[in-house]
């Protein structure tokens, strides 16, 4: 009996060690930023996504946008996250992204670039927004960006300013975004 003990330990200690070395404990905890970080073994590239897509927004009940699809193919997908007014009684539009990781890669399709430049990595609010309202079309302005803020994607944002609107006249708008980016991540074939 007390043979297994030190076997049991030591096996155990062994596949912790190997489930660290591969990286397997990055993944499970840090998701598509695990990925994305590992510069040696990694391929990326950013591309963008063909097409305008639109979301109805309610204005007059805030909470009812929340999980509303603005995109969806595959396992990436962008929906609403909140709709809330600030400090100075803007509305704040915030859109959250999420993809897919496993240790081949990732991909995600977000309004940010994730790009990589010489000294690590870069993300670049890409998208663009706008809100059709009574007939004219105004353009949203961003408002924020949390890239990689969550194990499976990011966070991006846009003000849709009260001046442009009148909720008290106008239900719900639309606000459509184009310029999205698929964010591909790969890892390099061991030749």
């Amino acid at each position: 009996m007390n043979f297994k003990s030190p076997l049991l330990f030591i096996n155990v200690v062994a596949l912790l060690g190997f489930l660290w070395i591969t990286g397997f404990f990055g993944i499970w905890i840090h998701g598509i930023k695990a990925v994305s970080e590992d510069a040696g073994d990694i391929f990326t590239q950013a591309y963008p996504v063909e097409g305008n897509y639109t979301v109805k927004i309610s204005l007059s009940n805030l909470e009812k946008n929340e999980g509303k699809v603005l995109y969806e193919e595959e396992n990436n997908k962008i929906y609403v996250s909140e709709v809330f007014i600030d400090t100075n009684s803007n509305y704040q539009v915030v859109f959250r992204s999420s993809g897919n990781y496993n240790f081949s890669g990732a991909t995600l399709v977000s309004g940010i670039e994730h790009a990589r430049q010489n000294n690590g990595y870069t993300d670049i609010l890409q998208a663009k927004a706008t809100v059709a309202y009574q007939g004219r079309t105004f353009e949203l302005f961003p408002a924020g960006s949390a890239p990689l803020k969550y194990k499976d994607g990011d966070e991006f944002s846009f003000y849709l300013y009260a001046s442009d609107v009148d909720p008290e006249n106008e239900e719900a708008v639309e606000i459509t975004l184009s310029n999205l980016y698929i964010n591909f991540w790969a890892r390099k074939p061991n030749l």
